[in-house]
This record gives C-alpha cells, sequence and structure tokens, in this order.
C-alpha cells in the first residue's frame, strides 16, 4: 500500500510537471500536431486535462481504500458553497446537462489541480522543481521573442498558431496583432505571455524579497528582462495588476489591516466602473468604433491610451470591455441578481451556440469582449455566488500575506511560494475585472497550482501544526 502511495503522489507531480510545460508550449505543439495531422488536434489538446480528470478520481479511490482523512481547510469551504451555489442556479435555469457540464468545466477550471496537490505529499522538493521549470521556460521565452523581434516572418512559421479556432478567439486576436514589436513567445497570443511574465515576475519579486543581499543583483537583471517583455507582449492589464497589486501587497506588510485595506480596494474599483460608466453615458455619440481592441499601435501609444478618455469612449461604443463591465453587468442584475442564470449560460464560448437564450432576451452582443470574468461570474451564479466565490480567494490572499510577513521558522521556499501566491492571485483578480483570466487555460491553471502548493506547503511545513503564519 505505501509503494501504491508512493506511486500515485509520483504520478501527480509528473502531471502537474507537464502539464505546466505543455501550457507554456501548447500552441508550437499545435502547430507541430497540426503539419502531421490536423485530426489529431483536439485528442492532443484535450488528452492532458482528461488524463488529469482520471487521475483525480483515482487518488480518491485510492485515499477512500486507504482511510486516510483529507484535512479541510476554509478554502475547500468557501469552494464548496460556490459549487453549491452554482448547482442551485443551474438547477433553476441552466437550459440542459451538457450545457451545465460544460459551464461547469468553464467557471471550475483547473480547481481539480488544487484538489491533485492537497491529496498527494506535495512540499519544498516539488515546489523547487516547479520553480525551474519556471525559470527554465523562462529563459526560452526572452530567446523566442528575441528571434521574434529580429525575424518575425520566420519566427511565425513556428510560433504563430496555424490552427483555425482550436484555440477560441485565436484567429480575431491574430489578425490584430500586427506590431512588429508585440512579442508572444510560445503561447501564442500577447496576452497570454503576459499572464505567464506575471507569474514569472511575481516569483522573482519573491525571490528578491527573501534573498541574502549578495543575491539580489542576479533576481534584479531577472526582473528588468521580464518587465522588459511585458512591456514588449503589449499587455496593460497584466502591467497595470502587477504593479497594483505590488503596492498592495506592500501595504498589507505595513500599518493597514488586511480587512480595511480590502475596503478601500473595492470603494476604489466600484469608483472608477461608475466613473467610466457614467462618463460613456454621456459621450455616446461622441465618438467611432474604429480602433477597439487593435494591437498595431506603437509601445508609448499602447500603454497611453490607457490614460485617454476617448480610448474608453471608442471601446464603450464598440461593444469592447467597458461596455460589458458597465451596461453588460447592469443588464444582468436586472434580472437574476441573486443567482444569476446558470452555469455555462452567460460568458461562456463554448456554450452560446447551444442557448443564446439569455444574450436575446437582455440584449447583450455576442462578441468576443463578452469574456470579462467578473461579468460571466455575476451572469452564471449571481451575487450570492459571486460573494462566495470572491471570499475564497481573500482567505487565501490573508493567508498568503501573514504566511509572507510572520517568517520565523517558516522556509526561504515556502515564503517565496506564499509571496508569489498573492501576487498571481491579486494580479489575476485585479485582471479578472477586465480580461477573462480566470476561466483562461493558462492563468487559470497558475492561480490554482499556486494556490495548491502553498496550501500543502503550509501543512507540510512544520508537520500537523502546519508554518508559523502569525495569528
Amino acid at each position: 500500500m505505501i509503494s501504491c502511495k508512493i506511486s500515485i503522489n509520483k504520478l501527480i507531480y509528473c502531471y502537474v510537471y507537464m502539464m505546466f510545460v505543455y501550457l507554456s508550449f501548447e500552441p508550437v505543439i499545435l502547430n507541430v500536431v497540426n503539419m502531421i495531422s490536423s485530426s489529431l488536434l483536439f485528442p492532443v489538446r484535450y488528452s492532458f486535462e482528461v488524463v488529469g480528470y482520471v487521475l483525480l478520481v483515482v487518488t480518491l479511490i485510492f485515499k477512500g481504500m486507504t482511510g486516510k482523512k483529507i484535512k479541510f481547510n476554509k478554502l475547500d469551504l468557501y469552494i464548496t458553497l460556490t459549487i453549491l451555489v452554482s448547482v442551485v442556479s443551474s438547477m433553476l435555469y441552466t437550459s440542459s446537462f451538457a450545457v451545465f457540464l460544460i459551464g461547469f468545466r468553464y467557471f471550475f477550471r483547473y480547481v481539480y489541480i488544487y484538489i491533485l496537490i492537497r491529496l498527494s505529499d506535495w512540499g519544498t522538493e516539488q515546489s523547487k522543481k516547479i520553480y525551474k521549470i519556471l525559470l527554465g521556460i523562462l529563459f526560452i521565452e526572452y530567446i523566442l521573442c528575441l528571434w521574434q523581434l529580429l525575424d518575425r516572418s520566420s519566427s511565425d512559421l513556428l510560433l504563430m498558431p496555424s490552427y483555425g479556432e482550436v484555440i477560441e478567439g485565436i484567429n480575431s486576436m491574430m489578425e490584430q496583432l500586427s506590431s512588429d514589436l508585440a512579442v508572444y513567445g510560445s503561447f501564442g497570443r500577447y496576452n497570454m505571455l503576459g499572464y505567464f511574465l506575471a507569474l514569472a515576475i511575481w516569483y522573482i519579486m519573491a525571490e528578491r524579497e527573501s534573498c541574502r543581499d549578495d543575491e539580489r543583483r542576479k533576481y534584479t537583471i531577472l526582473l528588468l528582462l521580464s518587465f522588459v517583455l511585458l512591456f514588449l507582449s503589449y499587455s496593460r492589464q497584466t502591467l497595470v495588476a502587477i504593479v497594483l497589486a505590488f503596492i498592495m501587497f506592500k501595504l498589507h506588510k505595513s500599518k493597514y489591516g488586511f480587512k480595511q485595506l480590502m475596503t478601500v480596494s473595492f470603494i476604489t474599483l466600484v469608483t472608477v466602473v461608475t466613473v467610466f460608466f457614467v462618463t460613456a453615458q454621456s459621450t455616446l455619440n461622441l465618438a467611432d468604433t474604429s480602433g477597439v481592441g487593435i494591437v498595431s499601435a506603437s509601445i508609448s501609444d499602447r500603454y497611453l491610451s490607457m490614460l485617454n478618455l476617448d480610448f474608453f469612449i471608442i471601446d464603450y461604443i464598440g461593444y469592447g470591455r467597458t461596455w460589458f463591465i458597465t451596461d453588460g453587468i447592469a443588464l444582468l442584475l436586472s434580472e437574476n441578481p441573486v443567482l444569476g442564470y446558470g452555469l455555462g449560460m452567460y460568458g461562456c464560448p463554448d456554450t452560446i451556440s447551444l442557448d443564446p437564450s439569455v444574450y436575446h432576451m437582455l440584449g447583450i452582443p455576442m462578441t468576443y469582449y463578452m469574456d470579462v470574468f467578473i461579468g460571466c461570474i455575476i451572469g452564471q451564479v449571481g451575487l450570492l455566488g459571486f460573494l462566495v466565490y470572491m471570499k475564497a480567494y481573500m482567505v487565501i490572499l490573508k493567508d498568503a500575506v501573514k504566511c509572507s510577513t510572520h517568517t520565523l521558522g517558516n522556509s526561504r521556499e515556502y515564503i517565496v511560494t506564499a509571496i508569489t501566491t498573492y501576487g498571481v492571485v491579486l494580479s489575476t483578480l485585479l485582471m479578472m475585472m477586465f480580461s477573462s483570466s480566470l476561466s483562461n487555460r493558462v492563468m487559470g491553471f497558475f492561480v490554482w497550482l499556486m494556490i495548491g502548493m502553498m496550501i500543502s506547503m503550509k501543512q507540510s511545513e512544520k508537520g500537523d501544526g502546519g508554518a508559523r503564519c502569525g495569528k
């Protein structure tokens, strides 16, 4: 039985490592597969996920046979409550079981990674391997992006996705990615590279935060190179999210309490969205829709446009994300504000063809920009589901900041993991307001990977007592 347990743990470790590598190079791998046979695209793309679900079932069966109790925590409680709310909402409103299943996968994507890590004996050794893989991929991205800058035509033959709509929205995004300076490395899309860099930058900052003085220089160089790459990826939301999350992290470590800071942050967010809404409504007929989502400007224009009111007006009128953040959410709350419309009924690209009734009923356009995840949450599980869902992430953030400040007795690896988890989760939550971050194949994996690593290391660091994370 012991050898079986070791084997299952090793399978979980290998699976997580392989998923990290595969998702980082998926567009390149699928390009090669497409050259061999296009009929293999779907099996290759979804086989890793299917293997993960099978591994989860096998692990649960083994745990049940051994009779080993699984320790539940606050995060598990709020995940369970979110699932219960989503099931109740779906029973009331979701039109079919197929829509529910697709919506469930979309909404809770990669939570199974967290569960797998929790069920294994994940510890410092496994986390070190993840960080080595992360740095290895980062160095490869440096090389690939340099190749793109020097010779776009030849690099695009390998790096630009050539397999149609296998990855949702890829064609429309690639058509808009016309700037010679915008890079995306092996990730196929500039925002995907931005998501990876969010993880890499926070890991490097965490190492720099906790290392000896004589080690800081190398992490400073890595940090500067990664920020240069992030600028060249044209991923504005990622850059803004990292900066804001870093400010909040520093404030959390200072005299400001967690609840007070979260309250101020929420009020600030509501105020900004309200200002956008009022401004957009009052200037409804002052601009045309040209330029919505285009990635062809210079670097300065790309980032400075965020400070230009005309950008938001154009984005709003063209049914871009500004519209979905304001009017879209307002329309969703007008009918079923408490429980939403059920899983898969809104904001899930794979179910639109199966049941577009919510869009028709509320008069919401079906465009690429409808995937703003905060709207997806409210649209599918309502305000009740949104509050429970967000509470789960608040538990993680509070735990992470405690474990990164009350460092007595904790290993450096655990402190690095806590800081990285805090940064990745908070950055993703900020990006969630303007993008599909949490439902994204890449970002969703990174978030639940880091959460699983931190929770598991917390329990294993000090045995049954857990790591010392303050009161």
